[in-house]
């Protein structure tokens, strides 16, 4: 019984060795197409949201610096940030535009009702 409880234990330790020697590549695409995303719906017309994609792609490419070291954990957890910006950059700039057509259908209104209080 303690032969596999010892097997056991070093297949979890080998297994936890190997599993943080790499990047999931899904983990770098998933940043970039954040960063993409994010750069798509105009974050850099937002102060806030140009902020954080500025952050997220300072982080993607320290990532990728650290990956080319081997060190992938600490990569891996800069990515996960580095996509955290990006969403929040989205974010960010989806809520400014929808701020603005907000403005400018209030706006909108406004004169129509101007228009229409002044006509007989």
């Amino acid at each position: 019984m303690k032969l596999y409880r010892s097997i056991a234990f070093g297949a979890l330790a080998l297994n936890a060795c190997t599993s943080s020697a790499y990047v999931p590549a899904s983990h770098v695409l998933d940043t970039q197409n954040a960063i993409g995303a994010a750069d798509g719906a105009g974050a850099a017309q937002s102060p806030q949201a140009d902020l954080h994609l500025r952050l997220a792609r300072e982080q993607y490419a320290s990532a990728r610096r650290l990956m080319k070291r081997g060190a992938a954990a600490q990569a891996d957890a800069l990515l996960l940030r580095a996509q955290a910006d990006a969403q929040l950059a989205l974010s960010l700039a989806r809520e400014s535009s929808a701020q603005a057509e907000a403005r400018e259908t209030s706006d909108r209104i406004r004169a129509l009702s101007t228009i229409s209080t002044t006509q007989p």
